[in-house]
């Protein structure tokens, strides 16, 4: 079960009051694991929306601290709130691709020439060894994806560094790491929205 199907389960009986004496997540009100992610404010969470909150500090803060949490739980569902829409909005522009993600922004890491872009996959799976196509405005660029991270930490570094969590494919509804092969070129005119596309 995924991040946005946990989230639906908000109809399951549990309520805001009483999240804090039971044994559910305060953010999708799923099972808690035995040994939950609490938050500074004291509500616990799961572990689907503790990865979900490291993207979430990942977008909204260039620093991070393991120890530093001050996201809340309503930052949390605002963010889920967010991505449902930018995958619904993603999905309509592209309906005769195979997957389409939401590109957020560009990652610098390790050796020179390595570009790791930050993938909202909205449509379909992107794998390793896949040809994408970057959309910005009206000019497309192909790449080959050599390679994956799912959020381990706070950003593509502190995940690398963390055991890696290198996977093969990014699938529907999940924020990544996506290391491209080619040059990444960008326009400076263009600040509009950036999309990843697979045939």
């Amino acid at each position: 079960m995924g991040l946005f199907d946990s989230f639906k389960k908000k109809d399951s009986g549990a309520s805001e009051q009483n999240v804090a004496t039971q044994k559910i997540c305060a953010v999708c009100f799923g099972q808690l694991p035995e040994l939950p992610k609490q938050l500074i404010s004291g509500d616990k969470i799961c572990q689907n929306c503790e990865r979900k909150m490291r993207i979430t500090y990942y977008k909204g803060f260039d620093g991070y601290d393991d120890e530093l949490d001050i996201l809340t739980v309503l930052d949390i569902r605002q963010d889920i709130e967010r991505d449902k829409k930018d995958i619904s909005d993603t999905v309509a522009m592209f309906p005769n691709c195979t997957a389409a993600g939401y590109l957020s922004e560009l990652d610098e890491y390790g050796d020179i020439g390595e570009t790791w872009i930050t993938v909202l996959c909205c449509k379909g799976t992107f794998s390793v060894g896949d040809t994408i196509t970057r959309i910005q405005g009206d000019n497309k660029y192909e790449h080959q994806v050599s390679a994956i991270v799912a959020p381990n930490g706070f950003s593509l570094e502190d995940s690398v560094n963390k055991g890696g969590f290198e996977v093969q494919q990014l699938n529907e509804g999940e924020w990544g790491w996506i290391k491209i092969v080619g040059e990444y070129l960008d326009n400076p005119d263009y600040s509009g929205k950036t999309y990843v596309v697979k045939e």
